[in-house]
């Protein structure tokens, strides 16, 4: 005898998850050698947090930038996650001081 169980792909990156499976017998007096397992559903969805781009110009005399002029990176997270994601952010000088 067997029986099935559905799994569903949700799509949402969440860790894996465990539940137990029990078999039992009410009406009959049955010993039984395994009546639990554990089953592991591994995840399969990614999250990915990448730059926007992967590198930036800006023209020291062009027109539109003033000076203490700001630029604006974007942070890109894809895919949908349960719990929150933070990410730091920092700037090192190479030649531009």
């Amino acid at each position: 005898m067997c029986h099935t169980i559905n799994i569903t792909d949700d799509n949402i990156r969440e860790g894996n998850e465990t539940f137990s499976v029990i078999v039992s017998s009410p009406d009959d007096p049955v010993e039984f050698r395994m009546s639990t397992t554990v089953v592991t559903i591994k995840d399969n969805d990614e999250v990915l947090v990448e730059l926007e781009q992967q590198s930036y110009e800006i023209d020291e005399d062009d027109s539109n930038v003033e000076l203490n002029a700001t630029l604006q990176i974007c942070v890109i997270l894809t895919g949908e996650i349960e719990t929150p994601v933070s990410v730091a952010v920092t700037s090192v000088n190479s030649t531009a001081t």
